[in-house]
């Protein structure tokens, strides 16, 4: 068995850790993300996520259905 090989063995092919596309959901679920973490930056001042807290969610999921967004 060549040194490689054995390496690849031990730590796991990038293949096997992560599919090449994610999923729809996962997908969503990053686009969510994204679009809170601009929604801090935007407010005045802005919030870092260290110091973000339930009101800061619930004052999104506000803005959100706003636009027909939230289910």
């Amino acid at each position: 068995m060549s040194r490689e090989r054995g390496k690849d063995i031990a730590e796991g092919s990038i293949e096997n850790q992560q599919p090449a596309t994610p999923s729809r959901y996962e997908s969503q679920k990053r686009r969510d993300w994204n679009t809170f973490g601009q929604y801090l930056k935007n407010q005045r001042p802005p919030v870092p996520l260290s110091q973000c807290n339930s009101n800061h969610v619930l004052d999104f999921l506000r803005y959100l259905d706003q636009f027909g967004k939230t289910k």
